[in-house]
């Protein structure tokens, strides 16, 4: 059975810090990041993020990988736009052209959408 190799589960609540909600400010990711850090997973883990105001948690964390991978995305929602207000700060909706432009090991993504 494949979810034999899930090793760990984890559930975060990034809400409680400011600046996290949609966009993520450079303190909110660094928290973000050390929380959600490699040290912290075995290997092998799932990680749920929450809402979607906090879906570039997944940008955050990939930044973390040593080897190549590939992005698979489940979702209706575009999450690779531009920012709505500058290309720098990391958000909700922007956080998969972050991951194609920032992260070399990213080899290719894939969006499963469902039809609307």
């Amino acid at each position: 059975m494949y979810f034999s190799a899930i090793k760990a589960i984890f559930q975060y609540n990034f809400a409680q810090f400011e600046g996290s909600r949609r966009y993520c400010s450079e303190e909110a990711a660094v928290r973000i990041a050390a929380l959600t850090g490699r040290q912290n997973d075995p290997g092998g883990a799932v990680h749920y993020f929450g809402s979607g105001d906090f879906h570039y948690a997944s940008y955050l964390r990939m930044r973390q990988l040593q080897e190549p991978f590939l992005l698979i995305l489940i979702d209706n929602h575009p999450d690779d736009q531009h920012g709505a207000f500058d290309s720098d700060t990391l958000s909700c909706g922007n956080w998969v052209s972050f991951a194609r432009k920032n992260l070399p090991l990213m080899r290719a993504d894939a969006w499963i959408r469902y039809p609307e």
